[in-house]
């Protein structure tokens, strides 16, 4: 039904959520079998290991059956993260704050609002009273009292690995703890805001708009403008249209950079200066790094970055040539008209 209704999404049919859901259903059939285990650890050791393999089996069936690369980045995360391993799109991700490990600072402000010293406290207390009321149990087979603890600790670590993912650990610490303080507060963007009203009031409805992911998500919320690329990268073609509009940052010649924008149907493209900024810690996490790893063949030409930087702030347009500027008005959001 999913699959329909999201337009044929071919990843929900190979995605490990599909295959864990039929490895889950034989187990559930095979229980006849696996319940006459009675000792607790054998059982969970045998489950888990038929569990686990039987959805990465599944998976791989799947998608060797369909041909479907979609999730194929996901792997190529997750490798990234404990190797030296990376490309153009694992860089996108693990360059990102949002998918980087958990930061000091998120850590700071959940124990600021004391939802992660309530939630460690009452943790503490169930496995105290847990371990004094059934640990003559323990061994054995019974309900599933622990099971939001147990949901817990594997949110835990999945937002260790990946901070994005905290937004899964965050509501279970609320559920242990049962206590939650923080202020109310409003998002607020001028900037983004500024440049929402420009395009609401100087753009057809159906002038096509392309730039960083987070901003196309925000471009089609806002303004219903269509879009080229949007943070769904779970879609080869997605991937690719994202690498392609991301070559405004790269060192490639401006007018192969426009005509490749021209022949999507893009018309017009926003440009961040904020994403030109180096990075001094890890150079190869900017634009123009990431750049410079793709494309070593124009390493020595001048970044499009600096073209546009110059074009906008010393009105040098004839640099950017054929692209032409809309719209620049805070030293942020630049739109190039294609």
């Amino acid at each position: 039904l999913a699959f329909m209704m999201l337009f044929g999404n071919e990843m929900l049919l190979t995605s490990l959520y599909t295959a864990s859901i039929l490895a889950a259903l034989i187990l559930v059939n095979l229980d006849c079998i696996l319940g006459r285990i009675t000792l607790r650890p054998l059982y969970v050791a045998i489950t888990s290991l038929c569990f686990v393999f039987g959805t990465l089996g599944i998976k791989l069936g799947i998608s060797t059956l369909l041909q479907v690369e979609d999730d194929a980045h996901i792997f190529d995360i997750l490798r990234s993260k404990f190797t030296d391993y990376a490309t153009f799109h694992t860089r996108l991700y693990t360059c990102s704050k949002e998918f980087d490990f958990i930061s000091f600072e998120t850590l700071q402000k959940l124990c600021a609002t004391w939802l992660l010293p309530a939630a460690a406290m009452g943790i503490f207390l169930f496995v105290v009273v847990f371990l004094f009321t059934e640990r003559k149990e323990l061994l054995y087979r019974s309900g599933n009292k622990g099971k939001p603890y147990a949901e817990t600790a594997c949110y835990a670590v999945m937002a260790l690995l990946i901070m994005r993912l905290k937004l899964f650990f965050t509501p279970h610490l609320c559920i242990c703890s049962a206590f939650l303080a923080n202020n109310k507060g409003e998002y607020s963007n001028p900037e983004q805001e500024m440049l929402f009203d420009w395009i609401m009031r100087e753009t057809k409805p159906d002038a096509v708009f392309a730039g960083t992911m987070p901003v196309m998500a925000n471009v089609k919320l806002t303004t219903l403008r269509p879009i080229v690329n949007h943070p769904h990268y779970e879609d080869v073609g997605i991937r690719n249209r994202t690498k392609l509009v991301y070559s405004i940052f790269s060192k490639k010649p401006i007018s192969e950079v426009h005509e490749t924008l021209k022949k999507m149907g893009i018309n017009y493209v926003i440009f961040q200066m904020l994403n030109c900024a180096p990075d001094l810690e890890r150079p190869y996490c900017a634009y123009r790094g990431m750049w410079d790893e793709e494309d070593p063949e124009n390493i020595n030409r001048v970044s499009n970055c600096d073209l546009f930087n110059v074009a906008a702030t010393q009105h040098d347009h004839h640099r950017i040539l054929p692209f032409r500027i809309a719209y620049f008005r805070n030293n942020n959001y630049l739109v190039l008209k294609v």
